[in-house]
């Protein structure tokens, strides 16, 4: 019969592997719209020297991209310094902070923000 403490301890490192799993996909998520919104960037800047479209309206939607960029990057960071802060790596346990940024940025095809 387990003890009263071996539960609690069960159920701490079952929500820290929540927060670190949830933490994890909100990363990947962040990567992937910077991604996305890089990509989307280019095509607009394409766009724009070949005159697809009016000027105005491209210039709005690149002004859009850019923010998105911005928006994306920032959360990407946050999740960063979560990874690798104390208390990131203290919920983590086994886990390395590194290896988990290292996993989805190769997983994203990012190297760097």
């Amino acid at each position: 019969m387990r003890n009263k403490y071996d539960i609690q301890e069960e159920s701490a490192r079952i929500l820290a592997d929540a927060i670190i799993l949830q933490a994890a996909l909100d990363y990947r998520a962040a990567l992937g719209r910077y991604k996305r919104s890089l990509e989307a960037l280019e095509d607009l800047q394409k766009m724009s020297k070949l005159n697809h479209a009016p000027k105005a309206a491209i210039k709005e939607r690149i002004k859009d991209a850019q923010a998105r960029i911005n928006g994306a990057k920032a959360e990407a960071e946050t999740l960063e310094r979560f990874f690798f802060s104390k208390w990131g790596q203290t919920l983590a346990g086994d886990l390395n902070g590194g290896y988990i940024v290292r996993k989805i940025r190769k997983e994203c095809g990012i190297n760097g923000i």
